[in-house]
């Protein structure tokens, strides 16, 4: 239980890596990142930021961040329909 009483969720991991797609959310830029979940799941994940918390981690990340292409613009509402069809199986082989 948290101090509110509240029962503790266990923590949802995920995987993820960077696209070569970058859209504008809500006025921000971000790269598009898709990933899963430590059960299989599929998850997208929209990045404006990245930071390490990790002092030893931030020479591996400060070289490879700057590594990732340009991208390629696509709207928001592509990335998203993109998205949907992929759920629901849409252009599968």
């Amino acid at each position: 239980m948290t101090p509110t009483g509240r029962p503790v969720k266990p923590p949802i991991r995920i995987t993820i890596e960077a696209t070569d797609t970058t859209t504008d959310l809500d006025g921000v830029p971000v790269r598009v990142w898709h990933g899963t979940t430590d059960n299989g799941g599929g998850v997208v994940v929209f990045v404006h930021r990245i930071m390490s918390i990790d002092p030893n981690a931030d020479a591996t990340l400060n070289r490879l961040v700057p590594q990732l292409p340009p991208g390629t613009f696509a709207p928001i509402d592509q990335v998203l329909a993109e998205y949907d069809a992929a759920r629901i199986g849409i252009g599968r082989g």
